[in-house]
């Protein structure tokens, strides 16, 4: 501060204000280096999301898929014992 108000500063002010500088420019490059990594993680963590709901996404529509097929399975057995049933009532029926 007192260097500032000097016209002809000495050279113990040019040496302060230099070193100033640079610690300024480091304080400015730590910064920049943080808000790097965190960008690079945020980046990271959606792609590893995305790529974890597709393979959930994907596991789940399989199980579906297993699932339906069972239940269609089961379904068509029960119409076919039933009709068989029917049919053997009515067969019963005209004898």
């Amino acid at each position: 501060m007192i260097c500032d108000s000097l016209l002809s500063p000495p050279k113990q002010c040019r040496s302060k204000t230099t070193n100033e500088t640079v610690i300024g420019q480091e304080d400015s490059h730590k910064w920049k280096t943080i808000l790097i990594i965190l960008v690079v993680m945020t980046i990271g963590f959606l792609l590893a999301l995305c790529i974890y709901t597709r393979l959930i996404r994907r596991e789940i529509d399989q199980q579906l898929s297993v699932e339906v097929n069972k239940m269609v399975e089961n379904y068509v057995n029960m119409t076919e014992k039933s009709s068989s049933n029917v049919g053997n009532t009515y067969s019963k029926m005209d004898n």
